[in-house]
Parts: C-alpha cells; sequence; structure tokens
C-alpha cells in the first residue's frame, strides 16, 4: 500500500513543528507550506493527494482557495480545515459549496487527541512508514 500523501497549508511554524511532532510518531510524513501560494505550488506539482490540511487566514490569501484547487485536481481527497476563528467568524463562504461539513473543520487551540484520531479516520491507521528499515 502507498503511505498516504498529507499536505498541510500553516502559517504559524510552531504549529507545523506540531504537526510534524504529531504525525511523524504516528508514521506519516506530511508535506509542508507556510503560504497559500507555497501551497498551491506544492498541490500543482502532485500526481496524488490524500489529505489536505489548511488554515484559513494566510498571510497572501484564504486557505479556501487551496481547497478549491485540491477538490478540483484531487476530488477523493479528505480535507480538514484548522482555524483559530470563532465559528461564526471563520471565512469559509458556503462549507457545502466546498464540500465541507462540520466534521471538517478544527478550532485551534487543538485538542491532539481529536486531531489523531481524525487522520486516522481520514488516511487509515498507522502508516506503513514505521515498517520501513
Amino acid at each position: 500500500m502507498t503511505d498516504p500523501r498529507i499536505l498541510i497549508i500553516e502559517d504559524e511554524n510552531i504549529l507545523r513543528s506540531l504537526y510534524r511532532r504529531v504525525l511523524t510518531p504516528m508514521g506519516y510524513a506530511p508535506l509542508f507550506a507556510a503560504t497559500l501560494s507555497e501551497g498551491i505550488k506544492i498541490l500543482s506539482g502532485l500526481d496524488r493527494l490524500d489529505l489536505l490540511i489548511s488554515d484559513i487566514c494566510l498571510p497572501d490569501g484564504n486557505g479556501t482557495d487551496a481547497i478549491k484547487i485540491a477538490r478540483q485536481k484531487f476530488p477523493a481527497a479528505g480535507v480538514m480545515v484548522v482555524t483559530g476563528l470563532p465559528p461564526e467568524g471563520a471565512p469559509l463562504g458556503s462549507g457545502s459549496e466546498l464540500g465541507l461539513t462540520s466534521s471538517d473543520i478544527m478550532y485551534k487551540p487543538l485538542d491532539i487527541s481529536a486531531f489523531e484520531a481524525e487522520i486516522r479516520r481520514r488516511v487509515g491507521g498507522e502508516s506503513s512508514v514505521k515498517d520501513r528499515p
């Protein structure tokens, strides 16, 4: 089985570091982008995506733009939004337009156990990366 391809678009360095510390022991090797433009560049170069995790408020735009591109290029890919904005303040437009449900949105500060459970639910259990020599 091919290891899940996860892309995380998050402008806060401390959160990218946290995601790496959580996902690496789970056996995943996510790709990271610190800006919307960097995330879009990575998306355009991918031949497969299993899960996109994106912040909404990025220094150069709105994470929903990356979600739209991911949905067009990889319709089967999962999407999670992680935002520090309150539910009523998150600029998601029509979440259904993006194919999002309330279970696709997590709010900062993250509950790490819930985050891990969502990753496992969306891309499967422990990645086979752990089994590599």
